[in-house]
């Protein structure tokens, strides 16, 4: 039974020789020369790519060339840098949605409001009525006192 030393000084003489090997076949990588291989943080920020965010007119104006215009999906996908499931997925939104564009611009529960606008201007009419009546009976006590 070989002793573990020798064993050990076989695999380090063994990864040795691939790494000549590597460095013979020009395999930066297997070769270790940290010069040419990316550390992964720089691999993965150069790698991504910004994403772009679609206003809600620019989404209607792209469906709009599809449904009324009738250019192809995959032509506006590839124009637009989409993908043709983010495009089915604002088709569906679309559709979906469609009927609030026919709904009505103002308030659609105003009633309510209209009748409590009615209850407090009321209100302020009683209220002016009081005070113009205290305000005649202190200016008549006044007169009787001989103040004015």
């Amino acid at each position: 039974m070989k002793s573990p030393l020798i064993q050990f000084s076989h695999l380090a003489s063994s990864f040795w020789d691939e790494k000549e090997n590597a460095e013979a076949y020009n395999c930066p990588a297997s070769a270790g020369n940290r010069e040419s291989v990316r550390p992964l943080r720089q691999r993965s920020e150069h790698m991504k790519t910004r994403r772009k965010h679609y206003t809600p007119e620019e989404k209607v104006a792209i469906l709009r060339r599809h449904l009324v215009e009738g250019v192809p999906i995959s032509d506006l996908c590839d124009e637009s840098g989409l993908q043709p499931t983010v495009f089915y997925r604002w088709q569906k939104e679309f559709f979906e949605n469609g009927a609030a564009a026919f709904q009505q611009r103002g308030r659609t529960n105003h009633q309510p409001e209209q009748e409590r606008i009615a209850y407090l201007e009321k209100k302020v009419q009683t209220k002016d009525e009081v005070l113009a009546e205290l305000m005649a009976e202190h200016v008549a006590l006044k007169k009787r006192v001989g103040e004015l």
